[in-house]
């Protein structure tokens, strides 16, 4: 018997398929099995099932019912993810990486920083003569981009409500409006750090015990900073969360130290890069409607192609 026969005969080939639930009948009948039902079911060391009341979906959470929720399977045979880019990137990202598809039939692919492919394991191909092995340019390039709201057909394992990839429709206008935005929106923070007006919002939440940390994910908070970019404006308000940011995020040995305007800047543009998509959404980057937007209007940069051809077949 050759060497690869031997490692074929006790290799875990196609490993990314044997997930524990398959299907809504699978999650059904294993929940059905929990001792306490308001504790859920393990289904794997991480994950846990989860129904609630005057409700037939079967939910999948993380660690516990207070957990991050993964998604939901339904009676007809569908599972949907529900959890936001940036809640899976804040509290459960790694773990779905390395073992979603342990415990049900996807597959997580990191591919930036809160942007996410996901598959249905059935849809991944393999290459290799002597062994198989997993089509990983797949999931990296051809793959389902993550949004809450994700649907999957669990019987076919296709993609119900698939978006065209971000990075295939960019509007070169609104990408420069927004890269410009952005320019004189940082080199005024740097202006005010300059000038000292950074150290009186200091002194104050530092005085304040009471203080709250700003939930950048937010839709408050993501419409103040792109009316922020957008105006080149800088409301105290803001400022007050860069801050109170910047101060939460030290390590314990420095939480004395005083806060330099360094890690303030640091902690804008920290913040601009971790929520850049949902800012270039605002700004119309994407071909797409943006959240601005509203209703069901097309893009601003498409009405304008659209003008603009116009003119050019009037003009002809």
């Amino acid at each position: 018997m050759s060497f690869n026969d031997l490692a074929n005969q006790h290799s875990t080939s196609r490993w990314w398929q044997r997930a524990k639930v398959r299907s809504y009948a699978d999650a059904l009948a294993l929940y059905k099995k929990a001792r306490n039902p308001a504790k859920g079911k393990p289904v794997t060391s991480w994950s846990r099932l989860y129904m609630r009341q005057d409700d037939t979906n079967v939910y999948v959470h993380v660690q516990s019912e207070g957990g991050p929720c993964v998604g939901y399977f339904s009676p007809d045979n569908k599972f949907t993810f529900v959890s936001s880019e940036h809640d899976i990137r804040q509290m459960c990202a790694p773990t779905l990486a390395s073992s979603l598809y342990r415990a049900i039939p996807f597959m997580w692919q990191r591919v930036g920083l809160a942007r996410y492919r996901v598959e249905h394991t059935g849809n991944i191909g393999t290459f290799g003569d002597d062994r198989l092995y997993m089509d990983w340019r797949h999931m990296r390039s051809k793959a389902p981009e993550y949004f809450a709201g994700l649907s999957f057909d669990l019987t076919t394992g296709q993609c119900l409500n698939r978006r065209p990839d971000i990075s295939d429709s960019i509007s070169p206008d609104n990408r420069k409006v927004w890269l410009r935005s952005l320019r004189k929106f940082k080199y005024g923070m740097k202006a005010r750090g300059r000038v000292g007006i950074f150290a009186t919002v200091i002194n104050d939440i530092s005085k304040d015990t009471k203080r709250q940390i700003p939930d950048w994910a937010h839709e408050d908070w993501q419409n103040l900073l792109y009316t922020s970019i957008k105006e080149t404006e800088f409301p105290l308000e803001l400022m007050r969360g860069f801050i109170a940011t910047a101060m939460h995020n030290r390590t314990w040995v420095r939480r004395n130290d005083p806060l330099s305007t360094t890690e303030i800047l640091d902690m804008v543009d920290a913040v601009c890069k971790t929520y850049s998509i949902d800012l270039r959404r605002r700004f119309g980057v994407f071909d797409e409607v943006s959240n601005v937007q509203g209703g069901d209007e097309v893009s601003r940069h498409k009405v304008e192609r659209h003008q603009e051809s116009q003119g050019a077949q009037m003009a002809v």
